[in-house]
């Protein structure tokens, strides 16, 4: 069996990949990102990238001079105004607030935090559906998408790759079009394979 440290699918090679925008893309999104007063959600299912895409703005606003406070809503979480109030303590005009998970914020706790947010720099927040902020990005996958993230992936791991397209096909169909879960499946797949004596 394979070492997990020479898996291609492994969480750090995983974590690692960026979120494919070109240099005209990135300006697009960033234009509209200003113009909106720095407030936008971006929006998709689960696996498609929607917290890779939030932390490469994060870093390109600090390389501007930006400071990122950032909020990770998980599924069954409870949150309470004082943590919110936390994030938002001393927060000004060059401050961006990060939420991930803003459809898991209780619509109390969302128009308390927006109203005392008012004079923050920005919010930028990821939703598995749209509303409450402006539509920044609409992620979107495609087994083409997963196909071409596993080569890249697999470039330097044997020559026979034939297998690839049906097996992401096949995993995109399964996983409903979730990414992430889809590399983890593949985690598996290679890490079962025999290796060479």
């Amino acid at each position: 069996m394979l070492l997990a440290r020479e898996n291609p699918f492994r969480m750090q090679r995983i974590e690692a990949l960026r979120y494919r925008l070109d240099a005209a893309g990135w300006q697009q999104l960033l234009t509209r990102f200003a113009a909106n007063r720095w407030r936008g959600v971006l929006v998709g299912p689960h696996g498609s990238g929607k917290t890779t895409l939030r932390e490469e703005i994060e870093a390109r606003l600090r390389a501007n001079g930006w400071q990122v406070r950032a909020l990770v809503i998980g599924d069954g979480d409870v949150l309470r105004w004082s943590m919110l109030m936390d994030l938002i303590t001393g927060a000004g005009e060059r401050t961006l607030l990060s939420i991930d998970g803003l459809d898991r914020l209780g619509t109390v706790l969302w128009w308390r935090l927006r109203r005392a947010a008012r004079e923050v720099g920005g919010i930028l927040a990821t939703s598995h559906v749209p509303g409450r902020l402006p539509t920044l990005h609409h992620h979107q996958t495609s087994a083409s998408l997963l196909s071409e993230l596993v080569h890249g992936l697999m470039a330097d791991h044997g020559d026979d790759h034939a297998w690839i397209d049906q097996r992401c096909d096949e995993l995109f169909a399964r996983h409903h079009g979730d990414v992430r879960a889809c590399l983890r499946s593949l985690y598996d797949d290679v890490g079962d394979q025999p290796t060479a004596s």
